[in-house]
């Protein structure tokens, strides 16, 4: 779209240099003329038509156009000249009359109410532009102005069609178009001759054998092997040299048993006294290693249930002669003269067992290379240390010769060396808190440090200490994320002063019900003294100040008898849970009257974190007035409370 400011008159103009001139032809039609034209459009009263002349309009002087403007002013209407043109041949300006005044075509200021020219595909919106302003539609020709009412047509400015021109010179090729579809399916040709012989194609998979299991050394990927041994197919082995777990080739035996079995297979039961001498060669039960588990019974020899007669054990030179039934806490062992077994007390308490590797066992204790304490379970000498290990090589608990612990670190360099991390406390039970104590030795008296998590945490902790030790006067900072950094202390603070309006003042704890206050300046009083039931403030100061003192404004009211004083307190209340700390408590003096107080908060307690704590200031009274009969006469008044704090 384009806009142009232009007087009404110039449209004609434009009609006219929107031509064409083609030829020198001058038709005559009813009511218009064309020049170059056979065919002049039939909305124009003269269209001019050429490729290579123009439009001359006449040519005037300065004072000849001013003359001409006198003379059409002199008229009775001059409005009815509206768009003539002239070209002032002293300015080489082109001027066109519009209302009582000469315009220059490039100088219309808004003043003369023109209209501006506006253009765009289709008709134009009802509320584009203002009164007065036209619009062509380019798609069409068709030319509109903005009435109150919205856009009028006026007329169309479309030509006639031309006359074909001439054949112009060929163009450049054009891109290759997009490949076409493909063409119907050709009629077959004669066969082509025979071709070369391919390459050898990838070996086939290969099953192999063995009377053991196989090793990565074996076959190739994808194949496969059979343990003949064992009936087990292994494979396919892998890209890693795994032949894998292996699958057995032999069923489960089922249906019942015979013989002298009983039951069903595969888990039949030998039947009573079915073992016999007569059915097994020598050799044919083999007792070594943990092969038996439990008690063996034998009978069928000596005299009892429990005695043994004729029985030969190892290499058949020991065997048990009569032994009579053994008595309670005895042991079966070698006699005397090593030629027999009997019952007896194994081993001696009053002498050590001792073994050649250097391991002597007590009544109590094991040590090692060396004489164990009256008191000990397990004893070192400086050649041996002791650990109980995870796995070969990984030691779970270490301990030096030296005394050193380590835990998963088999070389402790301190007395307790951990590698990982410690916790203290109980998981999971409540109330059980881990705590770090780190002792000061100081002769008679120890001291300790200890560290001790709050017990209202409600996530993890973590805190990432700086590489170095930082320098005289830095303190440790936190990011807000754990990370810890030395920061210099601003040594400079600003002392600041939060007032607080007794109209801040409402109703607060357990009896908050039974408060009565009122008037701009809190009048109060308390039926209960319980839980500092009183009138309460919140207290909001920035998060990491440090609260120095408060001091309250109040007015004692002594009237009616015996008044309780007045108190005021300082509160800090846990966010997570009931706990709430008194840091200072200013009481008034007892006489009645104007008072103030003043309340330090010791430095322990004086730093202000909002993500822990809210603050408030409680007014309330000491304690309850038992002797006076109409307690609405005690009004006291606080008339503010200043904290003082530093930034």
């Amino acid at each position: 779209m384009f806009s142009l400011p232009i007087g009404r008159g110039f449209l004609f103009l434009l009609l006219v240099l929107g031509s064409h001139f083609l030829t020198s032809t001058i038709s005559l039609a009813q009511n218009n003329v064309g020049i170059g034209t056979t065919q002049p459009n039939p909305h124009a009263v003269l269209e001019l038509v050429s490729t290579n002349q123009g439009l001359l309009v006449p040519r005037l002087t300065t004072a000849q156009r001013v003359a001409l403007g006198s003379n059409l002013n002199a008229t009775p209407n001059p409005r009815i000249s509206n768009g003539l043109m002239v070209f002032d041949s002293t300015e080489n300006q082109f001027y066109y009359w519009h209302s009582t005044q000469w315009l220059k075509l490039d100088n219309v200021s808004a003043s003369t109410n023109v209209g501006v020219w506006r253009s765009g595909p289709g008709m134009p919106a009802n509320d584009l532009g203002n009164v007065g302003d036209y619009y062509l539609d380019t798609s069409q020709g068709n030319v509109y102005e903005r009435k109150t009412e919205g856009y009028l047509f006026i007329l169309n400015i479309t030509g006639p069609r031309g006359l074909r021109g001439e054949t112009g010179i060929q163009g450049p090729m054009g891109l290759t178009g997009p490949i076409g579809l493909p063409g119907p399916q050709g009629i077959a040709g004669p066969k082509g001759d025979k071709g070369d012989t391919g390459a050898a194609g990838i070996n086939g998979r290969t099953i192999l054998s063995g009377t053991t299991n196989p090793t990565s050394a074996i076959g190739a990927e994808g194949d496969f092997y059979i343990n003949t041994t064992s009936s087990t197919l292994f494979g396919p082995k892998d890209s890693g040299s795994n032949w894998g777990m292996g699958t057995s080739l032999i069923g489960s035996a089922t249906g019942a048993a015979g013989g002298d079995l009983t039951g069903n297979y595969p888990n039949p039961t030998v039947n009573a006294q079915a073992i016999t001498t007569s059915k097994l060669a020598d050799g044919a039960v083999n007792l070594s290693g943990a092969k038996v588990s439990g008690m063996l019974p034998v009978s069928n020899g000596g005299t009892g249930a429990t005695s043994l007669t004729g029985i030969v054990l190892g290499n058949g030179t020991s065997p048990f002669g009569a032994i009579a039934s053994n008595t309670a806490n005895q042991y079966l062992r070698r006699n005397a003269t090593n030629s027999g077994y009997e019952f007896g007390t194994l081993p001696p308490s009053e002498a050590p067992l001792t073994f050649s590797s250097g391991l002597t066992r007590t009544a109590n204790a094991i040590g090692l290379g060396g004489t164990l304490s009256s008191n000990a379970i397990l004893g070192l000498n400086s050649t041996y240390h002791f650990e109980i290990q995870k796995a070969a090589g990984n030691p779970a608990l270490f301990v030096q010769s030296n005394g050193n612990i380590g835990i998963s670190n088999n070389t402790p360099g301190y007395a307790l060396d951990v590698n990982g991390a410690i916790r203290t406390g109980q998981t999971g039970a409540s109330g059980v808190d881990g705590q770090l104590l780190i002792a000061s030795e100081q002769g008679v008296t120890d001291y300790q440090i200890t560290l001790n998590p709050p017990a209202s945490m409600t996530r993890n902790t973590d805190y990432f200490f700086p590489p170095d030790v930082g320098s005289t006067g830095q303190v440790l900072t936190t990011d807000g994320a754990g990370n810890l950094s030395w920061t210099s202390k601003n040594a400079s603070t600003t002392t600041k002063y939060l007032s607080i309006d007794p109209t801040g003042f409402v109703g607060t704890g357990k009896n908050a019900g039974k408060i009565f206050y009122y008037g701009l300046d809190a009048e109060f009083v308390a039926t209960s003294d319980k839980d500092q039931t009183g009138i309460g403030a919140a207290v909001n100061l920035p998060h990491g100040a440090t609260i120095k003192s408060f001091t309250c404004y109040y007015f004692d009211s002594e009237s009616g008898g015996d008044t309780p004083d007045i108190a005021f307190t300082l509160i800090r209340k846990s966010i997570s849970s009931s706990t709430r700390l008194s840091l200072s408590t200013v009481v008034s003096s007892g006489s009645s009257g104007f008072g103030s107080g003043t309340g330090t908060v010791a430095a322990a307690n004086a730093l202000v974190d909002n993500s822990l704590y809210t603050y408030k200031v409680i007014a309330y009274m000491k304690e309850y007035p038992n002797d006076i009969a109409d307690v609405s006469k005690i009004k006291h008044r606080v008339y503010s409370v200043v904290v003082e704090y530093e930034e």
